[in-house]
């Protein structure tokens, strides 16, 4: 038999083995692909690596930029700004290697940080429906950076592809940022790409670089502790750690060592909890082990000459179940399952019997997650509930605490090297930032990380002083009756602090939070707010834009004017003489609020009866200060503000 090929396939054949081979030797980031936007007016980088000494010709439009891969095969190619629009080619040709990009434009790139806020996707948004029925939309791609950590700067990001807005995709983008780019397509017309970097409940720390964190000694000595850590062992270390410390249970309850499974121990004295319900989160025990339970129920002799069948509801996380001191067969249940046992007729009595369930919890909440219907006993037509008073106690007091895992908060920067870090060399218009919740610990502080940040991202994209937008947060809980000092307050100050540099944006919202929701779900309107900050700074470049400007403070006998700086338009309020939200107070500090009337385009006299002689003005300083009604010439919110410099208690 021959071995030859075809003719067909001896030229053929032989070429695209030779040929295919090829393309893969020209590797570029994964955000350099089909379906890609790039940044307009900006000369654009494109980098990659390729075979060691290879000329590379990197062509786009009637751009041409001819490079060569060094000695680590590593290149980059920077080519004159190409005009708006597309589709475009881009081609890496090489004597022995090719790449191309199809359906690649020309617009704005905006990356979109921040976390879970920035994180939360358009389906869970008021907008959805609305946005899904429209069935169009305009030229909007979207990149979303995979989750990873790194102890040290990474060149390559771990995962992500382009996406086309469609209504079959549009539901799982970052609801703010697809309306920030909806807004802006509409007010320029050009295409939008977005990439989208966020982590839920992380902290500012997780963000910063190595040269910001450098600039803050108590965060520097972290970063020499990383710099020899390697973190696959340092999660597998703290991984063994976990699973020794879940196996260590039993050596720590109590109620092992002092049998309280038994019908005889002495029980009576526990205290009630009423179940179905959780111990943690609300409920009386904040901890993490085994908690007992215990309740007695009664049977007739119908129901003693048969097996009874238990119903436990949804436990968190596992248990273990006796009666009348006789443990029970433990079925393989998935997390969270519904639990059905059977009470055995030989282990039955006459009367009063003991049921005990023995609960693990390794964390979050613990106990029992179902219904009051979900917890009976039956037996054909018998039926009796066991929802209600049952008798507890904590099993392992003494139980160490809990080996964290290792997440992006455990040290500083892991998000900024694995997440942001390979980003550094790409063109982009601007950055748009939501963050600031994980940080209500220690929300004075927060602000100079916000300006190293700031200042260091710039550093690193060599870009200038790009547009950056700072998303100023909501209000959230419940409004107190009096004026108080607030967390949430001076974090919404520190994030206004990095107004001090050029082209920063603050974009208030403090009208669009939720009193028991921490996540709101009116995002088509803070991205609307963000695209018409971010036309100001561009008309208004190089000066910043947002917060408070107070140009003077007048004081009367027993009031006081308040006149506010480059307020764009005039202020508008819907009730000008009694605007709600203002507070003042004497040389003393203690505040009271105010009766605020709007008495010119740009100045508010305040007074209040308990106010004697009115000497600091704030405005909206709560957590959730209420209904407000003052906003500037753009519609937009007047952000809360102080004039005073009184030590708040987290400085």
């Amino acid at each position: 038999m021959s071995t030859s090929l075809p003719k067909a396939w001896s030229v053929t054949g032989l070429t695209l083995l030779l040929y295919f081979p090829l393309l893969a030797q020209i590797d570029l980031p994964v955000f350099f692909a089909d379906h890609m936007v790039l940044q307009r007016d900006r000369p654009i980088r494109i980098w990659g690596t390729a075979p060691v000494g290879e000329q590379l010709r990197v062509s786009m439009q009637d751009r041409v930029t001819v490079v060569r891969a060094d000695e680590n095969g590593q290149w980059m190619a920077t080519m004159g700004s190409i005009p708006v629009g597309g589709p475009y080619s881009l081609e890496i040709k090489g004597s022995t290697s090719y790449r191309k990009l199809q359906d690649v434009w020309v617009g704005e790139v905006w990356l979109c940080m921040g976390q879970s806020n920035m994180e939360w996707p358009l389906f869970k948004t008021d907008s959805y429906e609305e946005v899904r029925n429209q069935a169009s939309f305009p030229n909007l791609r979207y990149f979303k950076v995979g989750k990873s950590m790194a102890m040290r700067p990474q060149q390559q990001l771990r995962g992500g592809s382009w996406q086309i807005a469609s209504a079959e995709t549009v539901g799982g983008f970052s609801g703010v940022a697809f309306h920030f780019a909806e807004s802006k397509w509409e007010q320029e017309n050009v295409p939008i790409g977005l990439v989208e970097v966020s982590w839920g409940a992380t902290g500012i720390r997780t963000w910063l670089g190595p040269e910001a964190l450098r600039k803050d000694s108590s965060l520097a000595v972290e970063l020499s502790v990383m710099e020899n850590l390697d973190i696959d062992k340092v999660q597998d270390s703290l991984g063994n750690a976990a699973v020794l410390w879940r196996e260590s249970f039993d050596q720590y309850d109590l109620g092992l060592s002092e049998d309280w499974a038994s019908t005889a121990a002495a029980t009576l004295d526990w205290p009630t909890m009423e179940l179905p319900d959780i111990w943690e989160r609300g409920g009386p025990l904040l901890v993490d082990g085994t908690v007992w339970f215990k309740r007695d129920f009664e049977i007739a002799t119908e129901q003693v000459t048969q097996d009874i069948e238990l119903s436990l509801g949804v436990l968190d996380d596992r248990e273990t179940v006796y009666l009348n001191g006789v443990e029970l067969p433990t079925e393989n249940f998935s997390f969270r399952s519904f639990r059905t046992y059977t009470l055995p007729q030989e282990h039955l009595q006459l009367g009063s019997n003991t049921l005990t369930v023995r609960i693990k919890d390794y964390g979050y909440v613990g106990g029992f997650l179902g219904q009051p219907s979900d917890l009976h006993l039956s037996q054909g037509d018998w039926r009796l509930s066991l929802a209600g008073s049952w008798r507890y106690q904590w099993g392992t007091p003494d139980l160490p605490p809990k080996p964290q895992a290792l997440g992006p908060n455990t040290y500083p920067g892991l998000i900024y090297n694995a997440m942001v870090s390979p980003l550094t060399q790409l063109t982009i218009g601007g950055i748009l930032w939501y963050q600031g919740e994980s940080d209500l610990n220690a929300p004075f502080h927060y602000r100079r990380l916000l300006l190293n940040l700031v200042d260091d991202y710039r550093q690193q994209w060599k870009l200038g002083d790009f547009p950056f937008l700072i998303i100023q947060l909501p209000f959230f809980r419940t409004p107190l009756a009096d004026p108080a000092e607030s967390g949430w307050a001076t974090l919404r100050e520190s994030q206004a602090f990095p107004l001090a540099r050029r082209q920063v944006g603050l974009v208030p919202q403090i009208d669009l939070g939720a009193t028991h929701n921490i996540h709101p779900t009116n995002k088509a309107e803070l991205g609307n707010r963000c695209a018409t900050v971010a036309a100001i700074l561009e008309e208004r470049s190089p000066m910043s834009f947002g917060g408070v400007k107070v140009e003077e403070v007048q004081w009367l006998d027993s009031a006081l004017i308040v006149k506010f700086d480059q307020v764009e338009g005039s202020l508008q309020s819907s009730t000008p003489d009694q605007i709600p939200g203002f507070a003042i107070a004497g040389e003393d500090g203690r505040f009271y609020w105010a009766t605020a009337k709007l008495i010119s385009e740009t100045s508010i006299r305040l007074s209040s009866p308990q106010v004697i002689s009115p000497f600091y003005v704030r405005y909206a300083w709560a957590d959730n200060p209420g209904a407000l009604d003052l906003y500037d010439g753009f519609g937009l919110p007047v952000s809360p503000f102080r004039t005073d410099k009184l030590k708040v208690p987290w400085e």
